[in-house]
């Protein structure tokens, strides 16, 4: 069978599908359907009951691939559990970027005591400590612990990882 004979895949959504699923659905040659349809796919988005589902998985035996909406998956144990057969994907390091950014941006706010400096009325006395050579510690090697530590290596940081495992991570 050729890819252009090829039904579109039918994806569910749970729970609502937002625009944006909508559209990215769509633009990958898929068609979006109700839970309660047959489907070939299920996307779990923020916000989704996670007993619902197993729920879906049980009354849809088509559903062969799953998309959580996390990297991390301990909240549908009772789901992968009950459909280890089915094909399960993350969103394992999808936010890593914006999360170590996010991270440094906080690292540097406070260093430069910016949430006292936002409420000033004067210039007050010159105060804040630059992140420049200071020992950082990042727990957690995963994608976000690895992107903050490239960050804060970029400010000449003496980075230290604390991880479950015994493995050295490469500039820390």
């Amino acid at each position: 069978m050729t890819a252009a004979a090829r039904p579109a895949p039918r994806i569910a959504i749970t729970p609502q599908p937002s625009q944006y699923l909508l559209e990215t659905v769509a633009a990958a040659g898929g068609t979006v359907v109700p839970p309660s349809e047959p489907a070939d796919g299920l996307i779990v988005d923020f916000g989704a009951d996670k007993a619902s589902v197993k729920s879906i998985l049980d009354r849809n035996p088509g559903i062969g691939w799953i998309q959580l909406p996390s990297a991390g998956i301990e909240a549908y144990a009772e789901a992968l559990a009950a459909h280890p057969d089915r094909t399960w994907t993350s969103a394992k390091g999808a936010y890593a970027l914006p999360v170590a950014e996010h991270a440094l941006a906080l690292a540097l706010a406070l260093l430069r005591r910016l949430p006292e400096r936002v409420r000033a009325t004067s210039w007050g006395t010159p105060s804040g400590t630059s992140l420049h050579g200071l020992r950082v510690l990042v727990i957690g090697a995963g994608g976000v612990g690895l992107e903050t530590v490239r960050l804060m290596k970029t400010f000449g940081t003496y980075v230290t990882v604390l991880r479950r495992q015994d493995i050295p991570v490469p500039s820390a």
